[in-house]
């Protein structure tokens, strides 16, 4: 596994991004990590997770894997109420929608990531060992839409794909 794979694979790592996020400094990241806030129904906190980004599919749109298990409460909070605030690249706290993709689709996205990155993480090892038939949770991919803008200056929406469609 690379280097770099291992260090984001690390939550203690990950963790001491925020500050750097928090600062607006989160360009430095080159768009490899996100920073996502979004505020807890049961608590009215604003959380923040910081997550690897595995690719995007739409102009104003990050793709994100959440997790099997108990590490992902923030996809559940996302799930039930996708408002949220994303910093990535030069993007600081833009307001943003999230969307849980369906099984089929997040095992084909991982499957595309895995086969761009010799590196697997382990949340790829799982999606491929339940493919397999293995047992197991399945990690989810999301994704993260935000108004773009195009040169121009003027708003453009990103596309918002469904699952299966």
């Amino acid at each position: 596994m690379k280097p770099i794979a291992r260090l984001l694979g690390s939550r203690r790592i990950m963790r001491l991004s925020v500050p750097f996020f928090r600062a607006g400094l989160g360009f430095l990241f080159c768009g490899r990590i996100a920073m996502i806030e979004h505020q807890s129904e049961e608590d009215g906190q604003v959380h923040r997770t910081v997550l690897e980004v595995i690719g995007s599919d739409a102009p104003g749109s990050v793709l994100v894997v959440a997790g099997p298990g108990t590490d992902s409460h923030w996809c559940e909070h996302l799930a039930a109420e996708p408002k949220c605030w994303i910093s990535v690249g030069l993007q600081y706290r833009r307001p943003a929608r999230a969307e849980v993709l369906g099984h089929q689709e997040s095992r084909a996205l991982l499957a595309g990531h895995a086969a761009r990155y010799s590196g697997l993480r382990e949340v790829d090892r799982q999606a491929s060992a339940v493919e397999r038939g293995g047992s197991g949770h399945e990690p989810r991919v999301v994704r993260l839409s935000w108004q773009a803008t195009v040169r121009t200056g003027a708003p453009a929406i990103a596309p918002v794909l469904t699952p299966g469609g």
